[in-house]
């Protein structure tokens, strides 16, 4: 499906408009380092350019379309913060990586 539609669809289903939401190549990286160290944690905030930030981290267990509305829906959507930049912000990007039997996930919106 994508995590575009995804998150548009959790946005609608919370009375939010769309909006536009793109693959990102600095989320990409951030997604890396986290696999680097071994860990979940939020950038600095010298390098988020005021955008703000949500991560998660799932076991892949094969059906792609099924983790991206887990990870949205049931990690970000409940935790608040994310959920509150998830709902309201005016521009997403995300970067996903798959890797080692995990699927690491950043998100920033502004």
């Amino acid at each position: 499906m994508g995590f575009d539609l995804v998150i548009n669809e959790f946005r609608e289903l919370n009375g939010k408009n769309r909006v536009n939401v793109h693959n990102s190549f600095n989320c990409e990286q951030h997604c890396w380092a986290m696999i680097a160290v071994e860990n979940l944690y939020h950038a600095e905030p010298c390098y988020l350019n005021g955008w703000r930030e949500a991560i998660a981290k799932s076991n892949y267990w094969g059906n792609w379309s099924e983790l991206e509305r887990c990870m949205i829906f049931e990690v970000l959507g409940n935790s608040p913060e994310h959920k509150d930049i998830l709902l309201n912000s005016s521009e997403l990007v995300y970067g996903v990586i798959n890797f080692g039997g995990n699927v690491y996930l950043t998100i920033r919106g502004k």
